[in-house]
């Protein structure tokens, strides 16, 4: 195992090894059953799901100039983002992608 040195080399060192892996569970907040699984009554995600879907948000924020990331080798630039939002995969995506930028 080598040494991780963020969440994002975590994240990315864990979808490469186990990209299947179910890491988070929501509930539906319609508690939609058609979507849910029997067990656990929760939408479950995956790693590979969450690197994507971060990774998708990520690029759609900076390459629309909505969102600038921090540069390569910067380590001493503050930056910072607020977020108000409801607990669901959404605010869970948004996180990850901050995490992604360098906001985190």
């Amino acid at each position: 195992m080598s040494t991780i040195y963020s969440l994002n080399h975590l994240i990315a060192e864990r979808t490469r090894n186990h990209p299947n892996l179910e890491i988070l569970g929501i509930p539906d907040k319609d508690f939609n059953v058609k979507r849910l699984t029997a067990a656990t009554k929760c939408i479950k995600y995956t790693l590979a799901d969450l690197d994507a879907s971060a990774s998708l948000l990520a690029h759609h924020l900076r390459d629309n100039g909505l969102l600038n990331g921090r540069s390569k080798g910067d380590t001493t630039s503050r930056m910072t983002v607020g977020i108000l939002g409801v607990s669901n995969i959404s605010y869970v995506v948004t996180e990850l992608t901050l995490y992604r930028m360098g906001y985190c």
